[in-house]
This record gives C-alpha cells, structure tokens and sequence, in this order.
C-alpha cells in the first residue's frame, strides 16, 4: 500500500520575500569576506614574489656585488614602515 504523499502547503509571500532576502543579504556578507580577505593577502603574494626575484637575482651575482646588494636590501627593509597600507585596512 502506498502511503500518498502530502498536499503541498501554500507559502506565504511574506515569508518567501524574507527568506529571499535573508539569503541575499548572507551571499553579500560572503562576498565580503572574502573581496577583504584578498584585499589583505594579494599585496602579500606580490611583495613575496618581489622578494624571492630579488634574492634570485642576488644568489647570481657575483660575491662583490652580492655582498652590496644585501647591505642595501637589509637596510631598505629596516627602512619600511611597519604599517599597512589604507586600501588594504579593513574597515
């Protein structure tokens, strides 16, 4: 015996428009998250693919050079500042 299966129950328009909106507002949230999540790692990724050239380049060179370019790379680092740029604060 087959057991029938339930009437559908009606939806209310009301509760499909918030629950609509519900999931638009956390696939925003999301999207967020994630833009400021890039935001912070891709200056990263550049300034360690900037930093490993660098070292390639100076691993090449030869041993007078080398030795000028490592005293010139430690002290511009010393020289960085320690704070973030603004576009990639979060706010």
């Amino acid at each position: 015996m087959n057991v029938p299966a339930p009437l559908p129950r009606p939806v209310d328009p009301e509760v499909a428009r918030a629950e609509t909106e519900a999931t638009r507002v956390r696939a925003e949230a999301g999207k967020a998250i994630v833009a400021t999540i890039f935001r912070a790692i891709v200056p990263l990724g550049i300034f360690g693919i900037a930093l490993g050239t660098t070292a390639v380049v100076i691993e090449r060179a030869d041993a007078g050079k080398r030795e000028r370019a490592r005293k010139l790379l430690a002290a511009q680092v010393a020289a960085a500042p320690a704070e973030v740029p603004a576009e990639t604060k979060v706010h």
